[in-house]
C-alpha cells in the first residue's frame, strides 16, 4: 500500500514538473510569436487545456481529501485509538445528556422557540470515521421528535425522515407534540372557555391515529400521552369508531379506528404513561404491563383501578395520583391487588383517603420496594402495609395543608425496620411555620424504634433550631447524610442555610459526630435523586 503510494507520488512529481515546464513554454511562445494566424490556431487547444487543468485540480483535491481522511483515522489521533464499539458507547452517553426538546419543562416559548437538537447529527460530521461509526449505530437515530402546528414542523419532519432510514429495524422512540394545541388551551384557560380545549384535540388525535393505524402488530412497547386538561376531574377516555355514543361525548376523545385495530396496536405495550387522556378502563392496553403511570388527579372507582392493576400482575413501576372513589368490594380482605414484582410505588400525589384505601388493598412481593408518599407516614396508615411488603427506600413529600395543622416530625414517622434509604422533601417549607418536632398525642402514635439508615436525604426542609435538625439525624443514625437547600429559621423570619461551615461552627471539624459522611448542597447545585421514579 505505502510502496504503491510512494511510486505514484514520485511519478506524479516528475510529471507535474514536466507539465509545468510545458505550460511555461506555451506561454512564452504565445507572447513572442503572436500573430493573427497563430492566435486562431492556438486558441482552441489552449482553451481545451484550461478545462483539463481544472479537472486535474479536482483530482488533486480529491487526493487531498483521501489523505486527510487517512490521517484522521490513524490511531495516533487519540480519540480514534478507541475501538469502534467504545466510541459508539461514548456517542450514546453524549446523546443521553441532550434534553429532549419536546419533553423539557416549559418547552414551547413562542418568543424564543427551541432549536432542533445538535446530536447525533453533529457527531456524524466530525470526520469520516466518526460518521461511519454513527451511521453504523442505528440506536443513535431511534429517538424521533415530531412537532405539529409550529414553524419548526418542517425541520422536525425532515429530520424524522432521515432518522427513520438510519435507524433501520431498531424500535423507534417517537415523541409528538402540538405547540398550537398548548397555546390554544392556555388561551381557553385565560378566558374560562373549554371550547378551545375541545376543538384543539383534532391535530393530536389525527397524529395518534396515524401512528396507531400504521403500527406493526407487536411493535409498540411504550406509549406516553400527556394532554393538559387540569380543569376537569373526570378522565378523558379514548373511544373508537366502533363504540361512539352521544352520552359519552363530554368525557371521551374519538379515534376513527375500528376497536379491534386499536386494541391490536397497543396490546404489546409494556409501559404506559398517561396524563389527561386514557384508553378505556377495560382496554387491553392495561394488560401485561411492567410500568404504569396514571397521572392527572382524575377520579376513578376502586373497582376499575383494581381491575386495571390485576391485569398486570408483573408491574415493576406504578405511579398513580388518581382520586379513588369507593372500594372494589365491601368487606373483602386486604389482598384485592397482588403485585409480586413491584419495585417502585409512587403515590405522593394521591390524597390521604385514597392512600389509605389503596394500601389496604395492596400486597407486594419480596422484592425491595421504593415507596413515595405525600401524606404523614403514621402508624395507622402504614403499619399493616409494612407487614405485607419489603420497603427498603422511602420518600416523604410535603403537601399543602391548613396553616394551623402542624407537620409530623420525621422523628415520629412510622417506618419499616428494614428501611435503608429515607428521603424527606419539602417538609415544613411554606414560609409560615416550621416542622413540629414535639411528640404528637393520639391513639395511633406509638413509641417508634430507632432505625439505622444507609442514607438520609433532606431536601428543601426547614427547622427552627439546629438542635431539631440534629435530633432528626440522630433518630436515624445514617451512614450517609445529604442536605440540599435546607435552612434554620432565626428570629425576625431570617433564614440560615445549612452548609458545612455552619455545621462545623457548631459541632467543630469532626463531622463524624453528626454522621460518618455529610454532604451539603445549595439550591444552585443539581437536586439529588431526580431520577427516583
Amino acid at each position: 500500500m505505502l510502496e504503491e503510494l510512494h511510486i505514484s507520488s514520485d511519478l506524479l512529481c516528475t510529471v507535474l514538473d514536466r507539465y509545468v515546464n510545458a505550460c511555461s513554454a506555451l506561454r512564452n511562445g504565445c507572447l513572442y510569436r503572436n500573430n493573427i494566424n497563430s492566435a486562431a490556431e492556438l486558441l482552441g487547444p489552449v482553451t481545451d487545456e484550461m478545462s483539463l487543468v481544472e479537472s486535474y485540480k479536482s483530482k488533486i483535491t480529491q487526493a487531498q481529501v483521501e489523505v486527510k481522511r487517512a490521517r484522521n483515522s490513524l490511531a495516533n489521533v487519540p480519540i480514534n485509538s478507541l475501538p469502534a464499539e467504545v466510541l459508539a458507547y461514548i456517542f450514546r452517553l453524549v446523546l443521553a445528556q441532550q434534553c429532549c426538546p419536546l419533553r423539557a419543562p416549559y418547552h414551547w416559548d413562542f418568543e424564543d422557540p427551541p432549536q432542533i437538537p445538535n446530536y447525533p447529527d453533529t457527531l456524524s460530521h466530525v470526520c469520516s470515521q466518526w460518521r461511519y461509526i454513527a451511521l453504523a449505530t442505528p440506536g443513535l437515530w431511534s429517538h424521533i421528535d415530531i412537532a405539529l402546528s409550529c414553524p419548526l414542523s418542517k425541520g422536525f419532519h425532515d429530520r424524522a425522515t432521515t432518522y427513520v432510514a438510519r435507524a433501520h429495524q431498531t424500535p423507534l422512540d417517537i415523541h409528538l407534540i402540538d405547540p398550537g394545541y398548548i397555546r390554544q388551551v392556555e388561551r381557553s384557560r385565560a378566558s374560562d372557555d373549554d371550547s378551545g380545549s375541545e376543538q384543539s384535540f383534532d391535530s393530536a388525535d389525527q397524529a395518534l391515529e396515524h401512528c396507531l393505524a400504521n403500527c406493526s402488530s407487536g411493535s409498540l412497547f411504550e406509549l406516553v400521552i400527556d394532554v393538559p386538561n387540569e380543569t376537569m376531574s373526570y378522565p378523558i377516555l379514548f373511544e373508537t369508531s366502533s363504540d361512539l355514543s352521544p352520552h359519552d361525548h363530554a368525557s371521551s376523545t374519538h379515534l376513527l379506528l375500528p376497536k379491534g385495530q386499536l386494541e391490536n396496536a397497543w396490546k404489546s405495550t409494556t409501559s404506559l404513561s398517561l396524563n389527561g387522556t386514557y384508553p378505556s378502563w377495560s382496554s387491553t392496553a392495561y394488560y401485561g404491563l411492567t410500568e404504569l403511570r396514571l397521572l392527572g388527579n382524575k377520579d376513578i372507582s376502586g373497582a376499575e383501578l383494581a381491575r386495571i392493576l390485576n391485569s398486570s400482575p408483573g408491574l415493576r413501576i406504578l405511579h398513580c395520583d388518581f382520586n379513588i372513589q369507593g372500594s372494589p368490594h365491601v368487606g373483602t380482605s386486604s389482598s384485592l391487588i397482588t403485585l409480586q414484582e413491584l419495585e417502585t410505588l409512587e403515590i405522593s400525589g394521591m390524597r390521604r383517603a385514597g392512600v389509605e384505601h389503596f394500601l389496604r388493598w395492596l400486597t407486594t412481593g419480596p422484592k425491595h420496594l421504593r415507596l413515595s408518599l405525600g401524606v404523614d407516614p403514621t402508624s395507622a396508615l402504614l403499619k399493616d402495609f409494612f407487614t405485607r411488603s419489603n420497603v427498603q427506600e422511602m420518600r416523604i413529600e410535603t403537601k399543602l395543608r391548613a396553616s394551623t395543622e402542624p407537620e409530623l416530625s420525621p422523628t415520629m414517622f412510622c417506618l419499616p425496620p428494614q428501611l435503608k434509604t429515607l428521603v424527606i422533601t419539602g417538609w415544613s417549607w411554606d414560609g409560615d411555620r416550621v416542622m413540629n418536632t414535639s411528640t404528637p398525642s393520639g391513639p395511633n402514635n406509638e413509641t417508634l424504634a430507632t432505625i439505622e439508615l444507609d442514607a438520609l436525604y433532606m431536601l428543601s426542609c426547614c427547622f427552627n433550631t439546629f438542635y431539631k435538625f440534629r435530633e432528626v439525624v440522630a433518630k436515624f443514625s445514617p451512614r450517609k447524610l445529604v442536605v440540599w437547600n435546607c435552612d434554620i429559621e432565626y428570629p425576625a423570619s431570617t433564614w440560615l442555610n445549612i452548609n458545612l461551615p455552619y455545621i462545623k461552627s457548631i459541632i467543630g471539624n469532626d463531622l463524624s459526630q453528626l454522621c460518618p459522611s455529610v454532604e451539603c448542597l445549595t439550591v444552585r447545585e443539581p437536586k439529588p435523586l431526580q431520577d427516583w421514579d
